[in-house]
């Protein structure tokens, strides 16, 4: 069943079948769908003349409805950053932290949250608690262990960047 899975949701990238790439932490294969709608918007932008007002934002609307829907909350729950750091930047400025308090990260974190909270945590006498996981320790149980009634924020991915482990956040 897996196997019938992966071969039907292959036909939807424009991978050739000797290839197996699996580096898609920040630079994976498009879905047709989506090169097909990247080529249309750069149709519309050749053509800035064709653009009206509402186009500015009519289509980051439908796309915060449909993420909305996915992660079962609604519009208002979702909002796009043109890269995380300035998500991170966002959630630092709107989150309290108390002196002598921690800020909880993972260990080889991708840097741009890292940067952020360490600035964050030595501007409010804060430290950021960087937690590591034991060989065959999962993330959720690393994250666990850390936790304690120091630790003001937790800055953790669902799914860790370098090789896909999953953090369950529920």
């Amino acid at each position: 069943m897996a196997g019938m899975r992966i071969a039907s949701c292959r036909a939807e990238f424009a991978v050739p079948d000797d290839v197996a790439y699996f580096n898609t932490a920040s630079l994976g294969p498009l879905l047709h769908v989506v090169r097909d709608a990247g080529e249309e918007a750069l149709r519309r932008r050749a053509a800035p003349w064709t653009i009206s007002a509402d186009d500015w934002f009519t289509d980051i609307e439908t796309l915060r409805a449909l993420v909305g829907r996915l992660v079962g909350d609604d519009a208002d729950g979702v909002a796009f950053v043109p890269a995380t750091s300035y998500g991170f930047a966002v959630a630092a400025l709107n989150l309290p932290v108390p002196s002598g308090s921690r800020i909880m990260v993972l260990a080889g974190e991708y840097p741009s949250g890292v940067y952020t909270w360490r600035r964050h945590a030595a501007q409010f006498g804060a430290e950021v608690l960087t937690v590591g996981r034991e060989p065959g320790q999962s993330w959720t149980d690393a994250v666990l262990a850390g936790l304690d009634e120091r630790v003001a924020i937790v800055s953790v991915p669902q799914v860790y960047w370098t090789d896909g482990a999953w953090v369950d956040l529920g």
